[in-house]
């Protein structure tokens, strides 16, 4: 009789915490508005002005010759081109300049040694901002790509309010069952950025993929130089950004850009989501930290609940209803079917990870990235 009360308790526990925290963190996120959701502008003026407006994309790349091409690709077909496009080549050791070039892009070398205090991206964001005639900025790392009407729609964003600083977590476009692993981290990184509309869990955080900033802003900020020695810096320019009266905000990207992280498999996948736990570990909003504690309790509760049940049915409940609300959810953010449906094996590579993660940190080892120390 022990063992089917306590799967029963379990069960009754880990639907409770999981939906409650599911719903907390993943229900009705924010998306881009469509151009016919946006509102009519007043004037013929101001929209007339605001498509004079120039658009500088800047991208950091170190050892990015075979991410580059499809993203500069993208850039090239865009119904509104960019006035121009700045690849910063940060210290690479194969053909990324030479491909950029190759691509019509301004090649920029970022100078080297690093400026003390700096980490080595913001430096060269700091760098291609600097360089850049735009009028509005817009980062991208090198694994993004963007759908032909997505500068047209930053640009309608921006005419619809000039105080915006925008932010996207491009659809991720995991083609391998390693990368599908990414399933935890992708979704609580989008709860972490505040996409869900819950002003009691978190304000909105800035994303490091794509950064959409009127040049305005980001040197009334002093740009990156405020947040120099980061490695999320965006999370952390978050800040100073609203303290000047901007409106930093994060959105799901799906139909505006894509990006495909980890084509290598667990070589990139780990040292990178193991750089991400280092670096923002201390800065998830309480809010946040609550609801995603009690949704892993959950998890796990049914998880440790499947072996001890004796009901078919509420084996079936156990297993599929996790599988069912992470499929939907992580359907906006990126391609998990096959995640989704392991789920409890996506869950347990998670955690290793950030206990690995937590390990490293507490006995003060590196964590490398292309080579260099984002400890």
């Amino acid at each position: 009789m022990f063992a089917p009360s306590v799967a029963a308790a379990l069960f009754l526990l880990g639907v409770l915490c999981f939906c409650w925290g599911h719903w907390q963190l993943f229900a009705r996120p924010r998306a881009v508005p469509s151009l016919s959701s946006l509102p009519s502008r007043k004037s013929g003026k101001d929209r007339s002005q605001s498509s004079l407006l120039k658009v500088s994309v800047v991208i950091p790349a170190r050892d990015e010759a075979l991410n580059l091409p499809p993203l500069l690709d993208s850039l090239a077909r865009q119904s509104v081109p960019p006035t121009e496009v700045i690849v910063v080549d940060d210290g690479s050791s194969d053909k990324t300049a030479a491909v950029a070039r190759d691509h019509g892009a301004v090649v920029l070398a970022s100078s080297a040694p690093l400026p003390e205090g700096w980490k080595g991206k913001p430096w060269a964001l700091q760098q291609g901002a600097e360089a850049a005639q735009g009028d509005l900025l817009l980062f991208l790392d090198a694994d993004v790509r963007l759908k032909e009407n997505a500068l047209t729609e930053l640009l309608r964003l921006s005419a619809e309010n000039p105080r915006l600083v925008l932010s996207l977590c491009p659809w991720h476009a995991a083609r391998t069952f390693p990368e599908e692993l990414s399933l935890f981290f992708n979704l609580l990184m989008a709860a972490g950025a505040g996409i869900t509309p819950r002003p009691h869990l978190a304000s909105p955080h800035l994303l490091g993929q794509f950064l959409f900033i009127p040049k305005a802003a980001f040197f009334e900020v002093q740009g990156y130089a405020s947040v120099r020695d980061q490695v999320l810096e965006n999370l952390f320019l978050t800040r100073h950004l609203t303290e000047k009266g901007w409106q930093p905000q994060s959105v799901l990207g799906r139909g505006m850009a894509e990006m495909r992280m980890f084509p290598e498999g667990f070589s990139t996948l780990i040292p990178s989501w193991t750089k991400g736990f280092t670096a923002g570990a201390n800065q998830v909003a309480a809010g946040i930290l609550f609801a995603s504690s009690l949704w892993f309790s959950g998890l796990f509760f049914l998880l440790f609940s499947l072996p001890l049940t004796s009901s078919p049915i509420r084996f079936l409940l156990a297993y599929f209803l996790p599988a069912l609300a992470l499929f939907f959810s992580s359907a906006k953010i990126g391609s998990f079917s096959r995640a989704c449906l392991l789920w409890p094996l996506s869950l347990i590579f998670y955690q290793a990870v950030f206990f690995r993660a937590l390990w490293r940190k507490r006995k003060g080892q590196k964590v490398l990235w292309k080579g260099r120390d984002v400890s």
